[in-house]
């Protein structure tokens, strides 16, 4: 099956980056480095601000009516969706997310379908930041990666969907100016499944 479904969300919603861009800029105080469950030293490095309620009812209610063609591309068992999850994360110079997946411990076994949505200001002040979406087996119960993968990059106004168990990271981003303003920003998040 296809590892992911990469969609654009078309020139039509260009004010939809606008909005977004203009929120999490008037909102930079909002943001608060990342954490990751486990605690692992440096893993992860970002700022993440969790109260997006202003605008993520729209932006949810568009993953909602991609969901069915989605996992269809993917393969996927349709399932009753029990939870949308978004945050809004914020990449500059030098941050990062190692290898992970998106729901390998017990408070987020239920994650089914990941998705980034990418949006940032024109011209674009950054570098790197491509995901690297791994093919996964299973080994001892647990998903590993396998040497197989896939690379998105990080495009303005595009939505990445794949299996929430796929390892998968960030990697590093420069941005010269170190401006907040100049960052890779993106609406992320999980659908959760029965």
């Amino acid at each position: 099956s296809k590892l992911v479904s990469i969609k654009s969300l078309g020139t039509k919603r260009a004010g939809q980056v606008t909005a977004l861009l203009d929120f999490a800029l008037t909102h930079e105080a909002g943001f608060t480095p990342s954490t990751v469950d486990n605690s692992t030293v440096q893993h992860r490095s970002s700022l993440v601000h969790y109260d997006v309620s202003q605008v993520e009812d729209a932006f949810l209610r568009r993953v909602a009516l991609a969901y069915r063609q989605v996992i269809d591309v993917l393969g996927m068992e349709r399932k009753i969706v029990t939870k949308f999850e978004c945050q809004l994360t914020a990449h500059n110079d030098g941050h990062f997310y190692k290898v992970h997946n998106d729901n390998g411990t017990a408070g987020t076994r239920t994650r089914a379908l990941s998705y980034v949505y990418y949006f940032h200001r024109e011209p674009k002040g950054f570098t790197g930041g491509d995901l690297q979406i791994f093919h996964s087996r299973v080994e001892n119960g647990f998903y590993v990666a396998d040497k197989t993968f896939e690379i998105v990059h990080p495009l303005n106004n595009r939505i990445v969907f794949f299996q929430s168990h796929h390892q998968h990271q960030v990697l590093p981003i420069q941005c010269s100016s170190k401006a907040f303003a100049d960052s890779r920003f993106t609406l992320n998040g999980w659908l959760r499944q029965e």
